[in-house]
């Protein structure tokens, strides 16, 4: 973790992975496994951070950590779709994990956030009715936060 805040995210991905290599049956097995994901998202390496998210959730599904997981690897696939038009079967792929989310986790503080990221994932696929539905959910079950005010504005044609 010191590796990480300093910065230093490919020391840091190397002893996170040898900690799981040496112990992977240890209480910091998905801590580990979750920060080597976060680390690739962070630098920006999506594709590899959405496998890394995956084999996370895959293999520690009770773990703690499994709602920054799901919101992350969600926004991973958002970033990794916008790359290219070959890519946009993962725009489609966070805007399901992006409801997902909301549906498992309604009163984590990124619910509302999820609604409006997968609103945005359809607004850039092109699919403009899909999109407003979901800006319309966030503002109608989230109508205090700032994903119901960004709504707002996208369903007002500002951005």
């Amino acid at each position: 973790h010191n590796e990480y805040i300093a910065g230093n995210f490919n020391n840091a991905f190397i002893y996170f992975d040898e900690l799981l290599k040496r112990f992977p049956g240890s209480m910091y097995a998905d801590d580990s496994m979750f920060w080597k994901a976060r680390i690739r998202y962070d630098q920006p390496n999506y594709l590899q951070a959405i496998r890394l998210f995956e084999d996370f959730m895959r293999y520690h599904p009770n773990s703690e950590l499994m709602p920054e997981a799901t919101f992350t690897l969600a926004h991973s696939q958002k970033e990794h779709g916008r790359i290219s038009v070959s890519n946009s079967q993962y725009l489609r792929q966070a805007a399901n994990n992006f409801a997902w989310f909301q549906q498992k986790y309604p009163t984590n503080s990124y619910a509302s956030e999820a609604l409006f990221q997968a609103g945005e994932c359809y607004e850039i696929l092109g699919d403009d009715p899909t999109a407003d539905n979901y800006f319309r959910r966030a503002i109608a079950l989230y109508p205090d936060t700032p994903a119901a005010i960004k709504s707002k504005e996208k369903l007002a044609k500002i951005w």
